[in-house]
């Protein structure tokens, strides 16, 4: 390579692509949730699980990773463990991978369980794009 330089990029873009879509997850688990991008913010709504009809507003981050591939990931300040469970302020990171050429994600969660503490969890699902 000799002399050349090479351009540096730290990371992959951030992009706004998913802002106005709304897409369902139908996770391994038995969990089914919406979650709807707007600017700077995902709302998520559980489907199916314990948190059937409970939904929460949060900051995220969408980077794009390839075409139509996207790392999605935001910071849960306060959440529970089921739609009646009590409101708890451990804080909880949730990262997922959404390919929506072939609309399948894999996403990595704690998640609070009932009684205190919480648990790691790596999950898989397939998608679709719903409203």
């Amino acid at each position: 390579m000799g002399n050349q330089k090479m351009k540096k990029t730290f990371g992959h873009t951030e992009t706004k692509d998913l802002d106005g879509k709304k897409i369902r997850y139908h996770y391994k688990s038995g969990l089914t949730y919406d979650q709807e991008y707007k600017e700077g913010t995902v709302t998520w709504t559980g489907i199916e699980g314990p948190h059937v009809g409970y939904s929460q507003t949060e900051k995220k981050i969408v980077n794009k990773v390839g075409d139509n591939i996207y790392f999605i990931t935001w910071f849960e300040n306060e959440t529970k463990p089921s739609a009646q469970g009590e409101s708890r302020k451990d804080g909880f990171v949730v990262s997922i991978v959404v390919d929506l050429n072939n609309m399948i994600a894999t996403a990595s969660y704690n998640e609070p369980i009932e009684g205190g503490g919480q648990k790691w969890m790596v999950d898989k699902a397939w998608v679709e794009y719903v409203g």
